[in-house]
């Protein structure tokens, strides 16, 4: 398991009795935070649960060197002043410090990523069992739903001249029950109030914008809206719309 596995070299990944050893993060507070498993996994880090119930860890895949690393936190610590409380976004609550870059968010329960109800539905298919997964996840209504949930929460982010950056299935979370279509977007370390340059072209494989992918541009609102519209499209088609056997072999 990845979280298990966040560049803590100095501890091997298995305790004596050959279990899977923990791994145990420290805030800006100092409070400890053990990592329990791999909820999601993004363009730049990844997303466990921990020992606390709705509490949340993202931490950096691998670790940066002096420069990145005060950007890093120069940017974590400008969304944990961002007013951000009118939206469905798991904002930061805490800096993790050490071993490796990170956040502490809180996260509702009931919930699960999008990518999950995708794979669910998709695994249906695949296996002959037709559309009963489709109507199982809730069917076309309440997939209209979620995606009008996303919109308005994408159009009321963009309204306050910020971008989210790595939109992807593995971000947006929704009730996991299907009479509801709840949605929240983790992973908001990727805000921005302007188009970011340089390094800064994160973006999930497979909803990255053509001009964050080469390079050409930093993420923006159209970057936002190229993500939506690729998750829109797989959602309601179980199709990616440019991914076939060719892209994937």
């Amino acid at each position: 398991d990845a979280c298990m596995r966040h560049e803590d070299t100095e501890h091997p990944d298995h305790d004596k009795s050959g279990q899977p050893k923990r791994r145990t993060v420290y805030d800006q507070h100092g409070t400890a935070h053990i990592l329990t498993s791999m909820l999601g996994e993004g363009g730049q880090g990844i997303v466990c649960t921990t020992e606390r119930p709705n509490v949340l860890v993202k931490v950096q895949r691998q670790r940066l060197d002096p420069r990145a690393l005060r950007e890093r936190v120069r940017q974590i610590n400008a969304l944990l002043n961002l007013e951000l409380d009118s939206l469905h976004i798991a904002r930061p609550q805490a800096l993790i410090e050490r071993p490796v870059p990170g956040y502490v968010m809180e996260l509702m329960d009931g919930l699960e990523p999008l990518q999950k109800m995708l794979e669910a539905s998709h695994r249906a298919l695949v296996e002959g069992d037709g559309l009963s997964g489709y109507v199982a996840t809730g069917g076309l209504r309440r997939r209209l739903a979620l995606l009008h949930e996303l919109a308005r929460t994408l159009a009321s982010l963009h309204a306050r001249g910020l971008a989210y950056g790595d939109l992807s299935p593995a971000n947006v979370f929704v009730s996991q029950s299907v009479g509801h279509h709840q949605l929240w977007l983790i992973d908001c370390d990727n805000l921005c109030v302007s188009e970011r340059t340089g390094h800064s072209h994160v973006h999930t494989p497979g909803y990255g914008a053509p001009e964050v992918v080469r390079g050409e541009s930093g993420v923006n609102s159209l970057s936002d809206a190229w993500a939506f519209a690729v998750i829109a499209f797989e959602l309601l088609t179980h199709a990616h719309p440019f991914k076939g056997m060719q892209v994937e072999d």
